[in-house]
């Protein structure tokens, strides 16, 4: 199996576990050193090496998400290479008030060996913040998280 191909595999069975709380085989899939940059308001911005049955995107997301429906992300492939896929999914979820939210997201993710690796170059971006760093340059004082009303990125 080519590259490209294994890489799309490898991401679509990311989402899946998620769907299904699978949270060891998610980090199987998941390089150690993978780091998540989240919005500073969302309440896991912390958690960027997550662990299983850590403090992160689950603890928040999983009680907001009671039913199969809510937990449906339906990533779609836009675009994949030997590197890289591009995957459009929903974050839904109901709050204990019954507010829904059913919101698009579009992640650029990297992989490499057949397993998630950082994005340290994927970021948010809000006006106002420090602009993309130019070639050459390194990302890690870029990394501030912005637009924190959009969902996020991995």
């Amino acid at each position: 199996m080519a590259a490209r191909e294994k890489n799309i595999e490898v991401m679509l069975e990311v989402f899946r576990a998620i769907e299904r709380r699978d949270q060891r085989r998610m980090f199987d899939l998941v390089h150690s050193d993978a780091e998540f940059l989240w919005p500073p308001s969302l309440p896991y911005a912390e958690a960027r090496n997550p662990k299983p049955g850590g403090p992160g995107w689950g603890a928040t997301w999983i009680p907001l998400q009671p039913n199969e429906a809510d937990r449906r992300l339906e990533p779609r492939v836009v675009a994949a290479s030997e590197e890289e896929v591009v995957i459009h999914w929903r974050q839904k979820g109901v709050s204990p008030a019954g507010d829904r939210i059913d919101t698009p997201v579009l992640g650029l993710y990297r992989l490499r060996d057949g397993k998630l690796v950082p994005r340290p170059d994927v970021l948010f971006r809000r006006s106002g913040s420090p602009r993309l760093p130019r070639q050459g340059q390194s990302p890690s004082r870029f990394r501030q998280p912005v637009n924190s009303s959009h969902p996020s990125y991995a």
